[in-house]
């Protein structure tokens, strides 16, 4: 498997979610949002790696790009997008009833909303 960076993903992930899979390097450096040199490092590592072609200024995903990102689908695009969604440990608890009461916290309550509350 190629080693690829974050940034290198992200490109990919730009070209295989177009339509013809193919921009414009502006095109793909106002989306990026990346820095010039970190846009120009890694499409030459991609073209080196034959997972995309330089055609004057544009840049178009190679079939070879193509079969590397549908055999690596589950680590480049699931990895990354459902990695925020995984709740961590610590901040699991019992799951609420909804027919159990809540009870507020008190100390956190306005302070002249906490008086009508406590008399």
């Amino acid at each position: 498997m190629i080693k690829l960076n974050r940034y290198q993903v992200k490109i990919l992930k730009e070209l295989f979610s177009t339509k013809n899979r193919k921009l414009e390097m502006f095109t793909l450096f106002k989306r990026m949002k990346l820095s010039f040199s970190e846009i120009t490092k890694s499409l030459h590592y991609l073209h080196e790696m034959n997972l995309i072609i330089k055609e004057d200024l544009s840049v178009m995903l190679s079939d070879e790009g193509i079969k590397y990102i549908v055999s690596n689908k589950k680590y480049l695009i699931q990895s990354a997008d459902f990695e925020w969604k995984q709740v961590p440990e610590s901040f699991r608890q019992a799951q609420i009833l909804p027919s159990s009461f809540y009870i507020p916290d008190l100390t956190i309550i306005d302070r002249t909303l906490r008086k009508t509350v406590v008399q």
